[in-house]
């Protein structure tokens, strides 16, 4: 299954066969006083879970917002809101956690001013919406950090820069792991970047955990190279759990311009990864130009 929606419109949940024949359709419609924007979808026992976001009409007050939905009724059992501050508050990266419970981002910015909250939480919530365990770090407001919560129940996710010393440590893209227990972080590994030759800024969409154990991240970077020009392209990155970095790859589309560079013109970014049984990667992501007046 998979679950589309728009704006003001409402939230779909689509099932079909795997080669997408005989399609079901079942809606769940916003109130009148609010819409819900759903920006993704969890499959947990016998629940689908619909996340992103929910946004007054009057105040525009958002809320992370979750619904459950019963996968034989096809019924709403539960619609959970979680805020911080008035503004931006979103659901990110839900998932089931190894001890059958759930986990997930919740980014909030608090509006404009000086001293308005800003930044990310770690929340884990048991099945009926209750607020187990959490922890804030630091990180800009726009971001749309990741989460993968491992086997062994512990915690990685992605920042922009140290998600606890935040700005006196400003790098360009890091992983860090946090302790089963939401506490602590035990590592933050900043990825490469390199001013003036090599400067790179990173944005994960994905994780996941290799069969080995390694964790695997996708996603989009935004290369400079020693030339100065400038590129979008797509990146994985396969790291120890020990924070070392195996290898980490760039992904550039060839243009269809002569002579030009790739990723010139035509930006790449990578949403989604699986690893395949014999140990390989699939990755699915978006090209598009970068100049209207190419088509």
């Amino acid at each position: 299954p998979f679950v589309t929606n728009t704006q003001e419109r409402p939230s779909q949940i689509i099932r079909s066969a795997a080669d997408f024949s005989y399609p079901t359709y079942h809606e769940f419609l916003s109130e009148e006083d609010h819409f819900n924007n759903t920006s993704g979808i969890l499959k947990h026992q016998h629940n689908y879970y619909l996340y992103g976001n929910k946004i007054d009409f009057v105040g525009g007050n958002t809320y992370a917002n979750i619904l459950k939905i019963d996968s034989a009724s096809w019924s709403i059992t539960g619609e959970w809101n979680y805020q911080v501050g008035t503004f931006g508050n979103r659901c990110l990266s839900l998932q089931a956690t190894p001890d059958d419970h759930l986990a997930f981002i919740l980014n909030y910015d608090g509006g404009a001013g000086p001293g308005i909250p800003r930044g990310h939480q770690i929340i884990k919530i048991d099945t009926a919406g209750n607020v187990l365990d959490s922890i804030d770090f630091k990180g800009l407001s726009y971001d749309a950090p990741r989460l993968l919560v491992d086997e062994a129940e512990a915690y990685y996710f992605s920042s922009r820069d140290h998600p606890i010393l935040g700005w006196p440590y400003l790098s360009n893209g890091r992983i860090n792991k946090l302790s089963t227990n939401l506490d602590s972080l035990e590592w933050s590994l900043e990825l490469p970047s390199e001013p003036n030759t090599l400067e790179r800024t990173y944005e994960i969409k994905d994780y996941i955990q290799a069969q080995n154990g390694d964790i695997i991240a996708a996603g989009g970077v935004f290369h400079i190279d020693a030339d100065d020009n400038a590129n979008f392209n797509g990146f994985i990155t396969r790291v120890s759990l020990e924070r070392e970095i195996i290898w980490l790859k760039l992904y550039k589309l060839n243009q269809d311009i002569p002579d030009a560079l790739p990723s010139t013109y035509k930006e790449a970014l990578l949403f989604q990864i699986q690893e395949t049984p014999a140990g390989g990667f699939v990755a699915l992501g978006v090209s598009e130009y970068l100049t209207p007046d190419l088509t």
